[in-house]
């Protein structure tokens, strides 16, 4: 069953791990966030009163606010995981204190205060920055969806779990509920490094960096240079104002309709009973100010339903709302980012909140709509604000981060309550209508500059894995000529390799031609790599047909065909003669194509004439047979193999077996690898017991005798790959990770050629083979710091080179260049 929701969800074998890790931090710290608001906000209002309720949240922004203040000066005196674990500890201290005294003295609410804002509460943020590091744009927008209904399903788990203690035990004693939780986010991360195997880093200190650098200032700066920044500033702020009128609205109207239907009912109001409703809504329904306002789901709870029928009542109308919320998050939200992209997302998200606020407004609705509607749907809007993020230059992320939740969130916080207390409570309505128009206003504003700002970060960004980030965010919809930006950067010969093979894969996943005559220009350039060269061509093919554009233009078209004749004359890489093959196929006008490959066909030598012929499965032409089928009887393996590639689908495939089973049981290694090459290109599952005949040699010892035939092996390993067959894996891991440099990088560039979902198996066993293999060459040497690399012996620096890229990590790829060089 789990397995399966994976599959529905989109989550690969070599992703779960990261998944799982980043959900149950999330529902823990929301298990906790459950208890310790409630807690105090119950206890609150039965000692002080509702009327009282705003100065609670007054006192709650303002110590975020100070928290905020101390964390800018010490996020950059302290590692990243070591300040996490520091607020873990500090939480548990003070939850500790807060344990020592009655629930009803003053030192009870003011540890328990100072434990959920100073400390906490900094502990969300933290786990928001781990997602960034846990999973790149493109991932996120799949999957901060889905670790977003940990907070649903979180509140659900804790308030059910923290009103079945209330039967039995003091309010007091529920403090364990929310310190367990803590110490499990603490031991999750104590853990993380042997759970998801994570790598040492190379780094070196920036010249330009200096622990003394506060946060706040360094925000400030950033955002005054730029025009998207300031307008998410004021999003943020006007965001936490609404969430703010819509909660204590919301907790005042609860409130009174429990007392109300008290009073009907002439039951004199006991503090206990009074104190256990209100445990029960507010578990489910109070801002979390300091951050993104984490909606609420109702606590059902037969014990407490059976005292207040209202209660039932709005309980299972807002259970509603929270199975709404968990759908959405699952289902829809990933869907909306694809469709809209970051800031249309975050439109679509305020424009419901506007149209529900509009309809209170001209008294249609009540607020549990407005409040339901904002739970509900709240995922559509806070994935696409944490995405946002991963535009901003590496270096300042953090810094405004930590303005907008720990500085602009308190303050809207501090200004709606003073709002609040300033004017007449018929007046909030209409304040919501202000702040609801004001967010859709600023989030439209964002749209039109969201582009310019993502470029400019991307250009600025020396940092690869950052930068490789930032170019995902332009591939990413709700940009205006990204491909062209993207481009333009392509042209910059001073970009990492890494770089720029990325911009051709983020531009061929947007999928439009405005490209193409920076395409020309490279193809052109004699001085680029082949590897660029090759990466263009391909992105070339999945553009597609062009009819259209080469209508307008004209010249654009020659020129490219002009470009792609040349290659073909001038270049002698096989794959890269191919990759021109199929483009000047798919690109020549229709009525050239088959005078060019007739007249290729017969100059060209057989090397050229075998990659004409498996770039003819572009075409789905059965009369492609007339004129490919002599080469059937070719003497040449390599020559028969790639006919019998372009003629699978039309020709008598008895006849076609019959040649591969004699060209896999020949004694020449040429021909040996071309029919099991064959094989696996065709994908015919038929013939897979003729290379299982190798794996069951391999089983029983006799592919060892193969060991003087890497090549064979490996083909052999590949061509099941392509078959779909899992039992290819542990030997594909014995060749990448082996001894033998050559057939290792072989078999790595092989990789691509497989299918995605055996890809995405390896991927998660190469994460595993990885990590070990380099803690063991690492640790037996005492390399732990970059310094110490100048030490190995160049042969380990370029195997860890190779095991990085593996891995993905690509600045510590460029930190060894550095020593190898």
């Amino acid at each position: 069953m789990i397995n399966l929701l994976y599959k529905k969800l989109g989550i690969a074998v070599h992703e779960k791990a990261r998944v799982q890790v980043a959900w149950g931090l999330r529902f823990l710290y929301q298990v906790g966030f459950v208890v310790s608001w409630t807690i105090v906000i119950a206890l609150f209002v039965e000692r002080f009163g509702i009327e009282n309720l705003i100065f609670l949240f007054l006192a709650d922004a303002v110590l975020f606010l100070i928290g905020s203040v101390i964390a800018s000066y010490l996020v950059k005196k302290i590692r990243e995981d070591l300040f996490l674990i520091g607020k873990v500890c500090f939480t548990l201290i003070f939850i500790g204190l807060a344990s020592l005294f009655p629930e009803t003295e003053i030192w009870f609410f003011v540890f328990a205060i100072l434990a959920k804002d100073l400390f906490f509460s900094r502990i969300n943020l933290s786990l928001i920055r781990q997602v960034e590091e846990f999973f790149s744009p493109t991932e996120a927008q799949k999957f901060i969806p889905v670790i977003d209904s940990a907070i649903t399903i979180g509140t659900i788990f804790g308030a059910f779990f923290m009103v079945q203690m209330l039967n039995y035990f003091p309010e007091k004693a529920v403090l364990a509920l929310w310190a367990g939780a803590v110490f499990g986010i603490g031991a999750l991360i104590l853990f993380l490094p042997k759970i998801l195997h994570f790598l040492p880093r190379f780094e070196i200190e920036r010249e330009d960096e200096s622990d003394s650098r506060n946060e706040i200032a360094e925000a400030w700066k950033r955002i005054k240079e730029r025009g998207f920044l300031r307008n998410l500033l004021f999003l943020v702020f006007f965001q936490a104002m609404l969430f703010t009128f819509i909660e204590v609205e919301f907790t005042r109207e609860i409130h009174h309709e429990i007392v109300l239907e008290k009073s009907h009912n002439v039951v004199p109001v006991d503090l206990k009973n009074l104190q256990a409703s209100i445990f029960t809504q507010a578990a489910d329904h109070l801002i979390e100010f300091g951050h993104t306002a984490k909606e609420k789901v109702i606590t059902l709870s037969s014990d407490l339903i059976a005292h207040e029928k209202l209660a039932h009542d709005l309980g299972m109308f807002h259970l509603l709302f929270g199975l709404l919320a968990l759908v959405v998050q699952l289902l829809i939200t990933s869907r909306i980012l694809y469709t809209l992209g970051i800031v249309g997302s975050i439109i679509s998200y305020f424009l419901l909140i506007l149209a529900a606020v509009s309809a209170l407004f001209f008294g249609f609705g009540n607020i549990s709509i407005l409040r339901g509607i904002q739970h509900g749907f709240h995922s559509v809007g806070t994935s696409a604000y944490h995405l946002i993020f991963y535009s901003i230059f590496a270096r300042s992320r953090e810094a405004v981060r930590l303005f907008f939740e720990g500085i602009v969130v308190p303050v809207g916080v501090i200004f709606a309550v003073g709002f609040m207390f300033l004017i007449p409570e018929n007046l909030i309505v209409p304040l919501m209508f202000v702040s609801s128009f004001g967010s859709v206003f600023v989030a439209v504003l964002m749209k039109r500059n969201f582009t310019a700002h993502s470029a400019k970060s991307m250009l600025k960004e020396d940092n690869i894995s950052a930068k490789l980030h930032h170019i995902e965010i332009l591939g990413q919809k709700g940009h205006r000529n990204a491909a062209i930006i993207l481009a333009n950067e392509l042209k910059n010969k001073n970009n990492n390799p890494i770089v720029r093979e990325k911009l051709v894969a983020t531009i061929s996943g947007i999928n439009k031609p405005g490209a193409i005559t920076v395409y020309s220009a490279i193809l052109n350039d004699v001085t680029e790599s082949l590897e660029l060269k090759k990466n263009v061509l391909s992105s070339l093919l999945k553009i597609g047909s062009l009819k259209e554009y080469w209508q307008e233009h004209a010249f654009g078209q020659h020129h490219l065909l002009e470009t792609l004749n040349n290659l073909f004359v001038r270049e002698s890489d096989s794959h890269l003669k191919k990759l021109v093959v199929m483009n000047i196929f798919q690109h020549l006008p229709i009525h050239q194509v088959v005078p060019f490959f007739l007249r290729e066909i017969k100059t060209s030598d057989e090397l050229l004439q075998a990659i004409l012929l498996r770039s003819c499965t572009i075409f789905n032409d059965p009369a492609t047979v007339f004129y490919l089928r002599s080469f059937l009887s070719h003497e040449n393996s390599r020559l028969k193999g790639s006919a019998i590639i372009a003629l699978w689908k039309f020709e008598d495939r008895r006849k076609l077996r019959g040649i591969l089973k004699s060209l896999i049981s020949s004694s020449v290694e040429v021909e040996k690898i071309s029919g099991i090459y064959t094989v696996g290109e065709v994908k015919d599952r038929k013939l897979r017991y003729r290379l299982m005949e190798f794996m069951d040699c391999e089983s029983k010892g006799g592919l060892s005798d193969l060991s003087g035939q890497p090549l064979i092996r490996l083909h052999v390993l590949i061509a099941l790959a392509k078959l779909g067959d899992k039992r290819s894996i542990p030997g594909l891991l014995k060749v990448v990770f082996g001894e033998e440099e050559q057939l290792a990088q072989v078999a790595f560039n092989m990789l691509d050629r497989i299918p995605s979902d055996i890809r995405y198996l390896l991927q998660k066993e190469i994460q595993l083979e990885v990590s070990n293999h380099v803690f063991s060459i690492l640790k037996p040497r005492n390399v732990f710091r970059f310094e110490h690399i100048s030490h190995l012996p160049n042969e380990l620096i370029v195997r860890l080179k190779r095991f990085y890229r593996l891995a993905g990590r690509y600045d510590d790829i460029l930190m060894l260049e550095r020593v190898e060089s």
